[in-house]
């Protein structure tokens, strides 16, 4: 294969792995959010008992949800 095509597959290869890690770091930090939110409404738990239960902090939690209204998920 000519070096400038190569070149070229190796830098898309690369963006396609970037967005899919940044991706799949957007449906995590979702899902936990939603998990806690849920929690909290549905069972009438506290946000730190929620927290404890899917086994994740307070801290990381409002992390999560600071990262998604900001829109600003980055690995």
């Amino acid at each position: 294969m000519e070096d400038w095509l190569t070149r070229a597959l190796d830098k898309a290869t690369e963006k396609g792995i970037e967005k899919g890690i940044e991706q799949g770091t957007r449906i995590a930090l979702e899902r936990l959010v939603k998990s806690v939110d849920s929690l909290m409404r549905n069972a009438g738990y506290s946000k730190e008992r929620a927290c404890s239960v899917l086994d994740t902090s307070v801290e990381e939690y409002e992390e999560a949800k600071k990262r998604l209204a900001e829109k600003a998920v980055t690995v």
